[in-house]
């Protein structure tokens, strides 16, 4: 689904240019549908220059996969390059006086000198339509020595030394939404992830992380309309090149990984008939896990917890009830440059079989992939919080809210979340801290502390 609607946008808007070009690969980790597929262009390479298009092309990719968080979750990414020749070398110095290079790559785009963008946008999605439409991140190297860069869907930069620090603030922008943490001026001012008129450290969207590694509330500059926006930290590469993510920019890149792919490649059984001499039966998943693993995995059998952190558990006859039987497995990410408190965004993937068991052995076992992907917000509340799921929630799920005395206050059964969107009034509950949990058949699939203020 990711890809539908950008692939109708493409075939809409470019039959003029598609044409078929040199497709290279330069990282293959897995399934392009269960992957985040970066593709980097190139403008302003002569035929004759396509070979230092693919040294650059490499040496950048080299980079970015050093730094973090794409060095922990390089194995989520493939990486591939379309070579398209241009008849002129470089770029241009200004957008009113365009060369003949592929893209229209052009400096002093919008009057800001070092602003490096391309013009010619259906020459773009003609490349990517015709050759490889799977893309999720485009990256655009132009053939100049200049310094220069930009954001947007295309992350642009030129190929001057450091260029692969550009890149990666680019593809701040452009694969996290991320603002520049510099002011780079009224028309660029908004909210954002990193980005904010909120100067209240309870209500700030970084409040998970104020007052650690440096994360405060800073004021942009130093006066006029940027005076009114604040940033979260004073030494991030969304600020300045030569640092790496503040903690808060960190976050958001990881959520966005999360967003795009799934650790859970593959399971088995799908589904299987047994017999009953064939005990145990073997239930297994394949994940594709950061170099530093930080997945966490539970096996939960009826609503009760039998295993952690396997990926492949074996079931008896004598574990299962007579009838059906609910077998599932819940995967989250538990990194640390995450924190959960205050955070707004529940991703866990799971996968639910449903085991027939009868006298003479099971009959049936059936599996399903789900992704528990949901919002909770605001946090602190003062009437009421909201879920909204990303899909329609399972009918088993339910809500409860406990206070710090470990009374249950609310309770929201299994059936009653019946929509993407939920609303819990707190307007009856006294302002304190409490906890919200998510159940599945009654287990514990998430916890968060909440704030009624």
């Amino acid at each position: 689904m990711k890809m539908l609607i950008k692939l109708i946008i493409l075939l809409i808007s470019v039959p003029v240019f598609a044409q078929k070009f040199e497709v290279d690969t330069l990282i293959f980790n897995g399934s392009i549908d269960s992957r985040i597929n970066i593709v980097v262009l190139g403008d302003g390479y002569l035929e004759s220059e396509l070979d230092s298009f693919d040294i650059q092309s490499r040496r950048f990719i080299d980079y970015f996969f050093e730094e973090e968080p794409f060095n922990n979750y390089r194995n989520y990414f493939n990486v591939f390059t379309i070579k398209t020749p241009s008849n002129v070398s470089g770029a241009a110095m200004d957008p009113t006086k365009l060369i003949d290079n592929y893209y229209g790559s052009t400096f002093n785009s919008g009057g800001i000198d070092r602003l490096l963008t391309p013009t010619k946008y259906a020459r773009i999605t003609g490349a990517l339509s015709s050759n490889f439409p799977q893309y999720d991140q485009v990256i655009m190297l132009v053939n100049s020595t200049k310094y220069g860069g930009s954001g947007g869907w295309v992350a642009t930069s030129s190929v001057i030394q450091g260029a692969g620090e550009i890149v990666l603030h680019e593809v701040g922008h452009s694969i996290a939404g991320l603002k520049d943490e510099y002011y780079a001026g009224d028309q660029y001012a908004r909210e954002g992830f990193n980005m904010t008129k909120e100067t209240d450290p309870v209500m700030v969207k970084w409040k998970n992380w104020y007052g650690d590694f440096g994360v405060g509330i800073y004021q942009h500059c130093c006066g006029g309309n940027s005076a009114e926006w604040y940033r979260p930290h004073e030494n991030c590469l969304m600020r300045s090149l030569g640092r790496a993510f503040c903690p808060v920019c960190l976050q958001t890149v990881i959520a966005r990984i999360h967003k795009l792919t799934s650790p859970l490649e593959s399971f088995t059984p799908t589904s299987e008939t047994v017999v009953p001499d064939s005990f145990p039966v073997t239930f297994n998943i394949q994940l594709v896990k950061p170099l530093e693993n930080s997945l966490k995995i539970e096996w939960v059998l009826n609503s009760g917890q039998i295993n952690l952190n396997s990926e492949s558990i074996d079931i008896e006859k004598n574990q299962l009830a007579e009838g059906s039987n609910s077998l599932i497995v819940y995967i989250r990410d538990t990194t640390q440059n995450i924190r959960i408190d205050n955070y707004d965004t529940i991703d866990v993937q799971s996968v639910r079989w449903t085991i027939n068991n009868i006298p003479s052995g099971v009959k049936d076992i059936s599996g399903n992939y789900s992704n528990m992907k949901l919002f909770l917000y605001p946090n602190p509340a003062s009437e009421s919080i909201h879920l909204r799921f990303a899909e329609l929630p399972n009918p088993d799920m339910s809500v409860s809210l406990v206070n710090i005395s470990g009374q249950t206050v609310k309770i929201i059964k299994a059936g009653e979340i019946q929509l993407t969107n939920f609303t819990i009034d707190l307007s009856d509950l006294r302002k304190g801290a409490y906890i919200l949990n998510i159940m599945e058949n009654g287990y514990p699939v998430v916890s968060r502390k909440v704030v009624r203020e």
